[in-house]
């Protein structure tokens, strides 16, 4: 059973069919309806990742659960990634759940920030550096918690992870660096 926070576009809609073709049972939170053919697996719940309710119902029963959270196009400050961070450790820490939690991220925050060349540093400098420095804060929360998680961080170049590597961490979970292109 694996629960996908962020399920409408993008990598979340990618991942929720592709775990639908492998026969998973899948719940699908997303703010707004998926444009995907009815399943019997699927259960799609319209609603908001920042409300308890609604991020507590989709998560609930799940042996994993896969945030693919984003905020499109829009490049101002946001807390959102952050915001989720403390309300998903909320919810774990009272249903007490053993799901697995791989959080998708971009390339070029938090930890990964070290592996970073020139170009890209720039890039998200002047681009994407307050939704950036938000996904830091919420990599913060997530490694520092009990939660068992994993960190995938993925770039939108390419040829940046034509190689991905691992790197473990001092929770001994591994924080993958892939190309959206391997997705």
């Amino acid at each position: 059973k694996i629960a996908v926070i962020g399920a409408s576009a993008g990598i979340g809609l990618e991942t929720v069919k592709r775990a639908l073709e492998r026969q998973h049972e899948v719940t699908a939170l997303s703010r707004s309806t998926m444009e995907i053919s009815e399943n019997p697996l699927l259960r799609s719940i319209t609603g908001d990742a920042l409300h308890k309710n609604d991020l507590a119902r989709a998560m609930h029963g799940a042996d994993a659960v896969i945030v693919t959270l984003g905020t499109r196009k829009n490049m101002k400050q946001t807390t959102l990634f952050s915001d989720f961070a403390k309300l998903l450790l909320e919810i774990q820490k009272e249903s007490k759940s053993k799901a697995i939690h791989l959080i998708v991220t971009g390339f070029g925050t938090g930890e990964s920030a070290k592996y970073v060349g020139w170009f890209v540093k720039l890039f998200l400098k002047y681009f994407l550096k307050d939704v950036y420095a938000d996904k830091a804060k919420m990599e913060q929360l997530i490694s520092e918690s009990d939660l068992h998680w994993l960190i995938v961080f993925i770039s939108i170049f390419p040829k940046i992870a034509l190689n991905p590597f691992s790197e473990v961490n001092s929770k001994s979970s591994p924080s993958t660096f892939l190309s959206e292109a391997f997705l």
